[in-house]
């Protein structure tokens, strides 16, 4: 027991929060206010760090007061997004082009009891398909040309309160006492 007593208090207390460095944006979250504010970092230090939002003037943040904090590493496009709702978009609309192509025939012709018009005799069903393939291809291909365009920032999110932990000890009638704590938030 004495000699994992080192290691644990090699544990004890919980290191600061690394700030960004200079230079970096930022988003970030205080916890008496409801929205998140997008700055760059200005200058930092331990615990604390002083930031330029777009809009304002520099203010000083302590890093204890923050609920979330999240760095700008890059930026990314928006391809897949785009060629989903491209997709998605596309299908619908064929669809509905798709089952309605055999609404403008007579109904005889629609049924199959006109041997001109023997492609509405199945029903509307495969024309639906095929639309919503086809136009969804084209969405999905139109998508994505327009999601390579849009770029945006790559936030990736650091812990703002680590996890804590303590080891205290006490003398006890006829030895002594430890305890150790693990407290996150």
């Amino acid at each position: 027991m004495l000699a994992t007593l080192p290691m644990l208090l090699a544990l004890s207390g919980a290191a600061p929060i690394a700030p960004p460095a200079p230079g970096e944006r930022v988003r970030y979250s205080v916890a008496d206010e409801a929205h998140s504010t997008t700055a760059t970092v200005v200058d930092a230090g331990p615990g604390w760090m002083v930031v330029r939002p777009h809009r304002g003037r520099d203010a000083r943040v302590a890093t204890d007061s923050l609920t979330r904090l999240e760095v700008a590493r890059g930026r990314r496009s928006r391809v897949a997004e785009g060629a989903g709702l491209g997709f998605l978009t596309g299908a619908a609309v064929g669809g509905l082009l798709g089952l309605s192509a055999c609404l403008d025939a007579a109904p005889s012709d629609r049924f199959g009891f006109s041997p001109q018009n023997d492609y509405c005799s199945g029903g509307n069903v495969g024309f639906g398909l095929l639309g919503a393939g086809v136009f969804g291809a084209g969405g999905a291909a139109l998508g994505a040309l327009v999601g390579v365009s849009i770029k945006t920032d790559h936030w990736h999110r650091i812990p703002t309160h680590p996890v804590t932990t303590s080891v205290s000890l006490a003398p006890v009638r006829g030895g002594a006492a430890m305890a150790f704590r693990v407290a996150w938030r």
